[in-house]
C-alpha cells in the first residue's frame, strides 16, 4: 500500500475513534460488528441476499417513484403536508401489499 493511502485510512480510523469516545460504540466494537456482519453476508450468498432485498425494495421504489412525482410538481401544488402525506400513505399501502406479496 502506498504510504499516502495507508495514513489516510489510520486518519480515518482515528476520525471515527474520536467521533465514538464518550458513547457505547467504541472503534473496536464498530470494527469488530462491521466484520462480523461482513462475513454473515458473504457466507449467505447472493441469491439468498436478492431474496431478502426484494420485498424491502418493492415497498420503497414506489413511495421514491411518488415523492419524485410530487415533487416535479412542486411549482402547481407547493409544500402542502397534506398533499404530500394522502399521496405517501396511499402508495405505503398499496406497496406494502405488494411486498408481502414479493416475501412469498
Amino acid at each position: 500500500m502506498p504510504d499516502n493511502l495507508l495514513r489516510h485510512h489510520f486518519e480515518r480510523g482515528d476520525v471515527l475513534q474520536q467521533t465514538a469516545e464518550g458513547s457505547h460504540l467504541v472503534y473496536e466494537r464498530l470494527l469488530l460488528l462491521s466484520i462480523l456482519f461482513s462475513f454473515a453476508a458473504s457466507n449467505v450468498g447472493l441469491t439468498q441476499i436478492i431474496a431478502l432485498a426484494v420485498p424491502f425494495l418493492v415497498v420503497i421504489y414506489p413511495l421514491v417513484i411518488v415523492f419524485v412525482i410530487l415533487s416535479l410538481f412542486d411549482r402547481f401544488i407547493g409544500w402542502r403536508r397534506s398533499i404530500y402525506r394522502c399521496a405517501m400513505a396511499l402508495t405505503l399501502v398499496f406497496s406494502l401489499i405488494d411486498g408481502l406479496h414479493a416475501a412469498g
